[in-house]
């Protein structure tokens, strides 16, 4: 009774019903995206100092990489290693350096992979490749999930080569694929655009009867269209039993990529009539694929639909609504944009210095340049042959000097 109560998440009848030991290990089982629960649930705990088990643990690192809490999470490791959870402690220092508060236990539990692996993925979730590699490589027996934890947190850091290597030694480890670790390897694939590693995949995904589970087939889909194979995601997209806007957003990618904006626009309008609802990334390739063509009018009423959608501009949608105004000489519009954008990316800011140097508006651009440096955003090397370009045109040497100073320096 107590585990359906949770899994319809009637979460509060089921505080009522059992103590908080009982209730934080169900927690393992709950899916409905209560992390913060779980994290109260274990604050709780400790107050009441209800003593903890590996369960305890992986769970509540879970719910911290669910949160991207990366510090939070450190001291939860830091604690499970000081109860006895990990025994290796030269890379429990060289993970953290974080005062505990509180006094903890020591056990004698030996070290749990199922800790380790969570932690693991906390770590590659929250963007800390060194300490994942480190715990990973600390831990005894890696089982298929802490592969999987590795991998994925590679291939989403686009580390590609790294990714795939971890891939190879899994094939030896004998553990088995996936759909988790096969979609991530293909996503390293598709994020060096190894076409050969990704064939390999492809045909490894036939082999282990995982070609139709759509976050493999939308990974292959991808991975096709990033390495250039238009003809193959197509194929892909037309034989897959099931697809969800991931999938649509793949195939339109592919297009905008290859320059084939009819065909990237009539995929939107199929869309539209589908039971899909288009999300963000979906309206940002669209918009692209217009700025790449200069289609003003098809951008226009694309814009028109973002804002109907009531999705609001995040950082990808509006940087490609900058780029295509930009591109299609509407300064005006894409200054608009550009600065009611709640974080302004460096594709944005370069939309908008490569638009207004190529409108010969090089006073504005400048004076856009130097709002961008006083509000702390550092310059890549395209905002640098931007403003060069923009130097020569005022004929500022001095500005100039300054901006070849600070590459040399790079």
């Amino acid at each position: 009774m107590l585990f359906g109560y949770a899994r319809i998440g009637n979460i509060g009848f089921a505080l009522e019903r059992c103590g908080f030991l009982e209730l934080y290990t169900l927690v393992c089982y709950l899916q409905n995206g209560t992390d913060q629960k779980a994290i109260d649930i274990f604050k709780r705990m400790r107050s009441l100092r209800i003593p903890h088990d590996y369960a305890t643990f992986a769970v509540v690192l879970k719910a911290y990489s669910g949160i991207g809490d990366y510090c939070l999470g450190l001291q939860v490791h830091c604690l499970a290693s000081r109860m006895g959870f990990d025994n290796d402690i030269v890379t429990a220092s060289a993970l953290v350096d974080i005062q505990l508060h509180g006094h903890a236990l020591k056990f004698s539990f030996e070290y749990d992979t199922i800790v380790g692996t969570a932690t693991l993925d906390m770590f590659s979730k929250c963007n800390r490749r060194s300490d994942a590699r480190k715990l990973f490589n600390s831990l005894p027996n890696p089982t298929r999930q802490s592969y999987n934890a590795i991998i994925v947190g590679y291939a989403r850091q686009d580390q590609g080569l790294k990714a795939l290597e971890n891939v190879q030694s899994l094939k030896r480890s004998y553990l088995g694929f996936d759909e988790i670790n096969l979609s991530g390897a293909l996503t390293a694939c598709a994020a060096i655009k190894s076409w050969l590693d990704g064939i390999q995949l492809h045909g490894l995904a036939i082999k282990c009867g995982l070609i139709f589970v759509i976050c493999v087939a939308n990974a292959i889909l991808d991975m096709y269209g990033k390495c250039g194979g238009l003809m193959e995601s197509c194929l892909i997209f037309d034989e897959m039993k099931k697809r969800d806007v991931v999938s649509w957003n793949a195939i339109i990618l592919a297009h905008e990529q290859n320059e084939e904006v009819e065909t990237t626009l009539l995929l939107f309008i199929s869309i539209l009539w589908s039971t899909m609802e288009p999300d963000d990334f979906t309206y940002g390739s669209v918009v692209k694929a217009c700025a790449a063509q200069q289609a003003l009018n098809y951008g226009m009423e694309i814009h028109g639909q973002i804002i109907k959608s009531e999705l609001g501009l995040d950082s990808f949608v509006g940087s490609s609504l900058v780029d295509m105004y930009c591109k299609c000489g509407m300064l005006e519009e894409a200054e608009k944009i550009h600065y009611i954008l709640e974080g302004q990316t460096m594709a944005s800011w370069n939309s908008i210095l490569s638009g207004f140097s190529s409108q010969k508006q090089s006073e504005n651009a400048q004076k856009h340049f130097s709002q961008m440096l006083e509000m702390g955003v550092i310059p890549d090397n395209f905002t640098y042959a931007t403003v060069l370009d923009i130097c020569a045109n005022l004929a500022t040497v001095e500005l100039g000097k300054q901006i070849h100073a600070q590459i040399l320096k790079l």
